[in-house]
């Protein structure tokens, strides 16, 4: 199992230990399947950094954001 949240900054982050996602949460934490990740953030054929802008949702590096990054993000800001 692994954990998602967003930080302070709202990157999108997850990890595979609890009370690391539960310090550095802005919000809530949920509990993910199937998302793999490396180093903190999710891979989708490489890692991705992912956050909101100015009301969109980027990608740091401009690449492609699968549907279900878009709804874990949007369950973590509701």
């Amino acid at each position: 199992m692994a954990y998602a949240y967003l930080d302070q900054y709202g990157f999108l982050h997850v990890v595979d230990d609890k009370k690391t996602a539960v310090e550095y949460a802005k919000g809530k934490v949920v509990e993910v399947a199937n998302i793999p990740f490396v180093f903190g953030f999710p891979v989708v054929g490489e890692q991705i950094q992912v956050r909101r802008v100015n009301g969109q949702l980027v990608e740091k590096e401009g690449a492609n954001i699968p549907d279900n990054i878009r709804e874990l993000y949007a369950e973590l800001e509701g």
